[in-house]
């Protein structure tokens, strides 16, 4: 599935109106498994490579917008990790 699928723009609705009816406690789990099952769909041949540098920047960054108090600097560092 790429961005401009016909099962992106089925896929990216049904995400969105779930994430919206869940309660704050499980998004995050459900965001993570929805980006998995997006993923999974991609069918590149080192797809588990893909996920770990995903999921390892994404915490990295993470981890870098919470030590930083400057909002510049948060904000940089958020557009890096997108």
């Amino acid at each position: 599935m790429t961005f401009n699928s016909l099962e992106y723009i089925f896929f990216l609705p049904c995400i969105w109106v779930i994430y919206s009816i869940l309660g704050q406690r499980y998004r995050w789990f459900f965001l993570l498994f929805a980006s998995l099952v997006f993923y999974l769909s991609l069918e590149v041949p080192y797809l588990l490579g893909v996920l770990a540098m995903v999921a390892l920047a994404s915490y990295g960054f993470g981890l870098l917008i919470g030590r930083t108090s400057v909002l510049r600097t948060r904000k940089l560092f958020l557009w890096a990790g997108i």
